[in-house]
């Protein structure tokens, strides 16, 4: 196992034992040790969700996007984009980010769910908010935005 998979493994397991300051620190590492791995980029930015810094997770979705391969993967990175620009209201960038992953994943029924929710004006986000419960907006459900193991091109 390379420095790189230690780091990131690392990072899922803080991930996963909620202790995310000690997650953002590996998967720091993990980036100084390559930037190239769009992986560890969407991992960190799940961990910002989490924490509510959603300007960081934008830019490190974006990243990952631009590093990674896999059109499916993509798809993936592109809806999480797609949340993300939901939580800061910018509903224009979160419709592009959802048909993007749609069209990269036409197969992929819950994504093209989540843009018929956010064209018909469903905002569960800015419902929250509205209701000034801005600290209980759901955290990244595990089964569905998980760290994932590095799975980087050498």
């Amino acid at each position: 196992m390379s420095e790189l998979e230690i780091w990131n493994e690392l990072g899922n397991i803080y991930y996963n034992a909620e202790a995310y300051d000690e997650a953002i620190h590996a998967y720091h590492r993990a980036i100084e040790l390559d930037h190239g791995c769009g992986q560890s980029y969407s991992n960190l930015a799940s961990i910002y969700i989490h924490k509510e810094y959603y300007a960081e997770a934008i830019l490190m979705y974006q990243k990952g996007i631009e590093l990674l391969d896999n059109a499916k993967d993509k798809a993936v990175l592109w809806n999480r984009l797609g949340d993300a620009y939901l939580r800061v209201d910018d509903y224009d960038d979160a419709i592009a980010a959802y048909q993007t992953a749609a069209e990269l994943d036409p197969e992929n029924d819950a994504l093209k769910n989540d843009l018929a929710k956010v064209k018909t004006g469903f905002h569960p986000q800015s419902l929250l908010r509205q209701s000034r419960q801005p600290k209980t907006i759901p955290k990244p459900n595990p089964f569905t935005h998980p760290p994932h193991p590095l799975n980087c091109p050498r």
